[in-house]
């Protein structure tokens, strides 16, 4: 910052410096307004703080100023230093010189030091008072930011010594006796030197300019000279430069050094304040004194020793420094890029530089401190050492920080890793500031860990977490495991026994299973629908089915018992099938053995857990394994107590509504793999409002752990997870499928169909939002559940709320007319619908116009014959499927069109109903029409699964968001 001769614009604050009557110079704060170019007039003092709407610049920092002025107004000095009893009249009036002195006048002192410097730093004016109201251009003080130099001058003559004051300011020398010069403030220092303001070096007092303001030279004659120079002299020397002439004068050499004084500026930025140190002498790196001056008396002879600072050497250190990533703030200071003015946490910051280039600074002699800090924190050198010895299913890791000499055993720092507390104290009182690395690094580790003997022991289905170590490890070959993207253990072959021919992603999907088999690692196969998770799972069945071994148990959802059974036999028929299903299954476990492979629902095995529970399986396999999403379901936990060798899910969506949903079916593949389920939610919960990135993908695993300290949490997760989940999707075997083309299709509703939506609207719409404000959440929630299911039926058809309803529908003209167009093309096509009675409304008009058609919903009971049919009957060109009945484990591929007819808040559920004809086998480009009813509930859904997609791009396609909506988006809803 420059010299400061700021005029103000209209109304603004200004500083006056005036003549208290008894307690001498003072500065008062005014508010001026600029009457004309070159002069002020005084409005008023100005007392307590300024309001807000005043339009002052730098408002803050005026008021700052405000109320240091007011500290010092006659009642504030009354009340500080008066005795009691004692009137404020009476003890202004005549204040004892000594309390005047000694008290009143260091503290205004201090104040105004305080109140001079917040000025240079906002550029606000300091005008000198001239007694009149109006303020002239030469009355206003120039401030400057940098202290004035004082250089004391000896000259040796044969009746004694010339002592000669010089006060240099920017290297331009100041006269001292002028008039008008006076001293404003005397400890700290500022003194008034013309129209310029001065202040000096701290610890500087102003009594040392006094005897020149009168005198230009001091005569000390020859036999008070001793006298002189051991009191008066000795203790100038400290805070002033000296030149002397006729004097002895000694080089000395001392040894010099760098010192680094950790410290906050006045903008609370943690910086480095540069020191050189010459022997006994220190002085701040900007500072323009070039060479130091000791006095000695030797008998009767003044000697003058003289340091020269070393300006090459000083520039070298100071560039070394820069090499190592500091940056120069000014000429005394140093400090970090990107300060952020949190005295903390840039503390932090400098406190882990200073560690981590420790025996650099020592190499180049350069010394830190930090009594000036508000952390006694530590400055040498900090390193861990790690190491990972493994176990028969466990890795055991043992390792110490080393603290400069102190060693640390590295379990001490488990509570301060998990909680994220940066500062680790030491014995000696002083404080580790822990590396910011540390916390992502050692997190997992610490978080999964068990503590066994004062180590640290994980499972070896956390080798991810050791790897990213980057620990000295022996050469077991556990250590080896769990590298994402590796060959995992041997090349993968169809087996003979499998009646197909297995594609290339499925024979790396196979591969990675026969890897998770051999190491008994439990694994989820979430490749996207229609991609054969299936044929995958049987593939390995059958390539482990050379050994005797016992039953594999698959669970899936009861619609899908014929489509496994159907794969089977088709696929892998020399695998013995039992389906434990219905009234007629077995009542104890005594015939399993004989069997390859039992197939059961998840119903049945809820109510079958007692009998389930008595058998060890060899495999157990659940499929569409959301259905454990929730981990306190009774069905979760009836599954996680099965017994078996190893574990397998399929399912094209392990995540639907929260991360819970995959701590859920983890659990049951590898207990304890994301931890307990409370303390997952607490360190991962907020997940659920991020956009990352897709679920991992082998590609993504693949990737090296690098940079761990750039890690996301949801990254950690996927990392965590990435060696247990295989995930392709259809993009990635594209090659392999015809296009597909997704059309929305608008429609509009017809005069009474909007009228019956709006009255419907306003029916539940008041209903809706006094129940938000003050109904219980679980009511509030089924109550809005409800509402909108009957705006989206009215949306597709009015009579589906109304059966007395006699007009029609924008939605099912459009329908029906998009069907009769593909039923004269021929062209066999899936219709979906949330609703049975849309269904059932699409069948009335085929049955009315003769139009073949097959339907799949809840209480269809002869499932297979239904799918048959429209896959072998070349009249049969629709096939209504509910998308509760039929949206998974159908193959559909004679289909070429499919038809949504009422969009619902899960895109994944509309996605799986496209796979039911876009998946692999077909050879049709498929065409999807998805019908919205514009100025409806339907195109605000649209709208909402776009905001809600934030979780379906993290991990997979989002669920039910009812429990995410805001007030906000809920009122939105029924606008």
């Amino acid at each position: 910052m420059g010299q400061t001769n700021a005029e103000p614009d209209n109304e603004t604050v200004i500083l006056l410096l005036t003549t208290h009557r008894q307690c001498g110079p003072i500065l008062v704060p005014v508010k001026v307004i600029r009457e004309s170019p070159g002069w002020l007039t005084v409005q008023n003092r100005l007392l307590g703080k300024l309001p807000p709407d005043q339009g002052i610049e730098n408002l803050e920092i005026c008021n700052e100023i405000i109320l240091l002025s007011d500290s010092f107004s006659d009642s504030e000095i009354h009340r500080r230093f008066a005795r009691k009893g004692v009137s404020m009249k009476d003890f202004l009036k005549s204040p004892s010189d000594e309390l005047l002195s000694l008290q009143i006048r260091p503290f205004i002192d201090r104040q105004m030091d305080k109140m001079l410097k917040l000025a240079i730093q906002c550029d606000i004016p300091v005008y000198a008072d001239g007694g009149s109201p109006r303020l002239y251009p030469e009355t206003n003080l120039l401030l400057t930011p940098n202290p004035a130099d004082p250089w004391f001058c000896f000259t040796k003559t044969t009746e004694g010594s010339n002592n000669i004051l010089e006060i240099y300011q920017d290297e331009v020398k100041i006269g001292l006796n002028s008039a008008g010069n006076k001293i404003v403030c005397h400890k700290p220092c500022w003194f008034r030197a013309g129209n310029r303001l001065l202040h000096f070096e701290e610890g500087f007092d102003g009594k040392k300019l006094e005897p020149f303001l009168k005198k230009a030279v001091i005569l000390i004659p020859a036999q008070a000279e001793k006298k002189y120079f051991e009191t008066f002299i000795m203790k100038t020397l400290r805070t002033g430069q000296v030149r002397a002439e006729g004097f002895s004068v000694k080089i000395v050499n001392p040894s010099r050094r760098m010192e680094l004084s950790a410290e906050l500026d006045w903008q609370n930025r943690a910086v480095l304040v540069v020191f050189f140190r010459y022997g006994e002498k220190r002085i701040m790196s900007g500072k323009s004194q070039k060479t130091f001056i000791d006095l000695k008396m030797e008998g009767t002879d003044v000697v003058f020793y003289k340091t020269e600072r070393q300006g090459v050497w000083e520039n070298g250190v100071i560039s070394d420094c820069l090499s190592m990533g500091l940056v120069k703030l000014n000429e005394n200071t140093l400090g970090l890029p990107g300060a952020s003015g949190v005295g903390n946490l840039d503390l932090y910051r400098i406190a882990e530089w200073l560690n981590s280039h420790a025996r650099e600074l020592q190499n180049h002699g350069i010394v830190i401190c930090t009594d000036r800090s508000p952390l006694n924190f530590f400055t040498g050198s900090i390193s861990d050492d790690i190491r990972v010895e493994p176990g028969e299913d466990w890795f055991d890791v043992k390792a110490v920080v080393y603290v400069g000499d102190l060693e640390v055993p590295f379990i001490q720092l488990r509570h301060y890793i998990l909680e994220g507390i940066r500062e680790f104290p030491l014995p000696g009182g002083q404080i580790v500031i822990l590396p910011r690395e540390w916390f992502t690094r050692y997190s997992d580790l610490f978080y999964f860990a068990e503590v066994i003997d004062h180590n640290l022991r994980l499972h070896l289905h956390h080798g991810q977490i050791i790897r990213e170590l980057d620990a000295p490890q022996n050469s077991d070959p556990k250590n080896n495991l769990m590298l994402p993207g590796q060959d995992y253990a041997k090349p993968a072959v169809a087996p003979a026994l499998l009646n197909a021919t297995l594609r290339p992603y499925q024979l790396e999907g196979l591969q990675w299973l026969m890897f998770l088999h051999e190491y008994r690692f439990g694994g989820c196969l979430a490749d996207d629908m229609g991609l054969g998770k299936t044929i995958q799972a049987l593939a390995l069945l059958l390539t482990c089915n050379n050994e005797v071994h016992p039953a594999s148990l698959i669970v899936m959802p009861a619609s899908l018992i014929h489509n496994w059974r159907n794969e089977i036999r088709r696929f892998a028929p020399s695998l013995s099938i039992l389906e434990h299903i219905g009234n007629q299954r077995m009542s104890s476990t005594g015939f399993f053995s004989s069997i390859d492979v039992i197939l059961t629902t998840y119903g049945t095995l809820r109510n079958d857990l007692e009998l389930l529970l008595t058998y060890r399986f060899y495999y157990i396999i659940l499929d569409e394994s959301q259905v454990i999403k929730n981990p306190a379901a009774q069905i979760s936990r009836a599954v996680c107590q099965l017994k078996s060798e190893r574990r397998l899910v399929l399912t094209g969506t392990p995540v639907e509504n929260s991360l819970s949903d995959l701590w859920s079916q983890m659990q049951f593949l590898n207990p304890g793999l994301l931890g307990p389920l409370a303390a997952f939610q607490k360190r991962y919960g907020s997940l659920r409002g991020q956009a990352e990135s897709t679920l991992i993908t082998r590609s993504e695993a693949s990737e090296p752990a690098v940079n761990q300290d750039s890690l996301t949490a949801s990254e950690r997760v996927k990392r965590l997870v990435a060696p247990f989940i295989m995930r392709r999707t259809k993009s990635e075997v594209e090659p392999d499928l015809p296009p597909l083309t997704l059309e929305e299709w608008y429609c509009e509703m017809t005069d009474d169909q909007s009228s019956r939506y709006e009255e419907e609207k306003s029916a539940v719409r008041n209903e809706v939002l006094q129940q938000l404000e003050t109904g219980e959440t679980s009511e509030t929630s089924l109550m809005i559940l409800k509402a909108l299911i009957r705006l989206r039926q009215v949306a597709n058809h009015p009579c589906l709320v109304d059966p007395g309803y006699t007009g029609g529908s924008g939605k099912f003209e459009e329908i029906i007319r998009i069907a009769e167009a593909l039923n004269v093309e021929g062209h066999k096509t899936l219709i979906f619908s949330s609703f049975v009675k849309h269904l059932q409304l699409i069948a009335g008009y085929f049955n009315r116009e003769g139009i073949p058609y097959s339907m799949l919903i809840g209480a269809t009971t002869k499932r297979e014959d239904v799918i048959v049919k429209f896959q072998k009957d070349p009249t049969c060109q629709f096939f209504l499927i509910s998308l509760k009945a039929g949206g998974a484990g159908l193959n559909l591929t004679e289909a070429g069109y499919v038809m949504l007819l009422d969009p619902w808040w899960n895109p994944a559920a509309e996605l799986q109903a496209i796979n039911r004809a876009h998946r692999i086998g077909q050879d049709k480009k498929v065409i999807a029409y998805k019908f919205i009813t514009s100025g409806t509930i339907e195109e605000k859904m649209l709208v909402l699964q776009q905001k809600k997609q934030f979780l379906s791009d993290a991990f997979v396609p989002a669920g039910n968001p009812l429990k995410d909506l805001s007030r906000e988006e809920i009122r939105e809803m029924f606008g």
